[in-house]
């Protein structure tokens, strides 16, 4: 968020060419729907939703409270593979597999085939988009 209003600010960074204005602004989007139903089918896998994660420190109980809305929700399931295979890259992001590795892989792709946006700024319309690049009033 700093750079973004450092981008509009003529008296920041001059030497990074002319200010320029930022049409919008999205955060991931956490929807809990499809992860309410994985908490509760984890005991039947012998998982407990309260100690999840390498570390066994996260609390999905407490995660799925934490719902921002989707404005956009972008169809990447063609890229699906090369998303896993980045984020096999980092730690944080788990294990080769991923966090819900033990789930079956049709509920794993409909998890992982779609990224969800909160549009921060300017305030969202009321539909979901599709596309980015349409601008922040399509």
């Amino acid at each position: 968020m700093l750079a973004f209003e450092a981008a509009a600010d003529p008296a920041k960074y001059p030497e990074a060419g002319p200010p320029h204005r930022v049409e919008a602004v999205y955060h991931p989007a956490f929807t809990a729907g499809l992860l309410k139903v994985i908490v509760r089918l984890m005991p039947l896998f012998g998982r407990d939703p309260r100690r999840f994660g390498r570390n066994h420190d996260i609390d999905l109980l407490q995660v799925i409270s934490w719902e921002a809305p989707a404005h956009v929700r972008i169809d990447i399931s063609r890229y699906l593979e090369v998303k896993q295979r980045a984020s096999a890259c980092h730690r944080s992001q788990a294990r080769p597999g991923g966090m819900f590795r033990w789930l079956p892989g049709f509920i794993a792709r409909r998890m992982n085939g779609a990224e969800s946006l909160t549009q921060a700024i300017p305030a969202p319309g009321r539909r979901v988009r599709h596309d980015l690049f349409l601008g922040p009033e399509a």
